[in-house]
């Protein structure tokens, strides 16, 4: 019986998503997922994420598959898993899907977002869940600079660099931020991300909100009028959460109002 889970994390205590070597003894996510699913089944089990995500960033709903036995439903493993993860994992929902069923290679497209606090520090507890600053913003700045990055662009600047990616050409079809108290919610959903690509994005957008990048250069980068790098404007992964993943034969887990989702966004898209 092959099975999608989707999975809720913390990130701060884990070095990404996939399992690294056996000797490297950095914990990941992928391995705590595998551990849980060895202790409930009893015999070794392999999950295939939708996507690496890298040290310290969260997840609202990450999505693997794994071929398991039938004697537990699929709808009773996030309570079955439930004793065996740690406090900072979370199976939120099992469902069977067809054998054929692929979580990285099936998925259409995915959904991120950024939290910026808007202020100079973060509470003890915050840490690592959200980038502070106490920079100004002009917020009119922002919303054109995502106006440009929206659409089919070749994103070579917005990787890091050394990167090996075959082909940097990716769509953006929805990119905009959501004010909430002192904070902003950047939500990005594309068909692929280069390395780092969501993080440099946003420290872009930041950038030019503030007037240290000029709106022309990014329109000149992206018209390949102009050949650069961005990889410098990488923010930390602290404010970055994989919100969703989308196929065609799966409908997205739905985490409920937090965070608050700006007009013009459909989890179903």
């Amino acid at each position: 019986m092959r099975v999608a889970l989707t999975v809720a994390y913390d990130g701060r205590a884990y070095h990404g998503f996939q399992r690294q070597s056996s000797t490297s003894g950095e914990l990941t996510i992928q391995a705590v997922l595998e551990l849980a699913l060895q202790n409930l089944y009893g015999r070794a089990l392999q999950v295939v994420g939708s996507g690496r995500t890298d040290r310290g960033v969260h997840a609202f709903g990450q999505v693997v598959h794994v071929d398991l036995p039938s004697h537990i439903p699929a709808e009773r493993l996030p309570y079955a898993l439930f004793p065996y993860l740690p406090e900072d994992v979370m199976v939120v929902r099992a469902q069977a899907v067809p054998p054929d069923f692929h979580a990285r290679y099936g998925a259409r497209s995915k959904t991120y977002v950024y939290q910026v606090r808007l202020r100079p520090f973060l509470y003890p507890w915050e840490k690592g869940l959200a980038y502070a600053t106490q920079a100004s913003f002009d917020p009119m700045l922002i919303r054109q600079a995502s106006q440009l990055l929206t659409g089919r662009h070749d994103f070579y600047a917005f990787q890091k660099q050394g990167s090996s990616a075959q082909t940097t050409v990716r769509t953006i079809d929805f990119l905009d931020f959501v004010e909430s108290g002192d904070s902003w919610w950047f939500w990005i959903r594309g068909d692929g991300f280069l390395y780092r690509m969501v993080r440099i994005m946003i420290g872009v957008l930041l950038s030019i909100g503030r007037g240290e990048l000029m709106l022309e250069m990014l329109h000149q980068v992206l018209s390949g009028t102009v050949r650069a790098n961005f990889a410098a404007y990488a923010l930390p992964p602290d404010g970055l959460y994989l919100y969703a993943v989308h196929y065609d034969t799966l409908t997205p887990f739905d985490p409920g109002p937090l965070p608050p989702r700006p007009a013009g966004y459909k989890l179903e898209a």
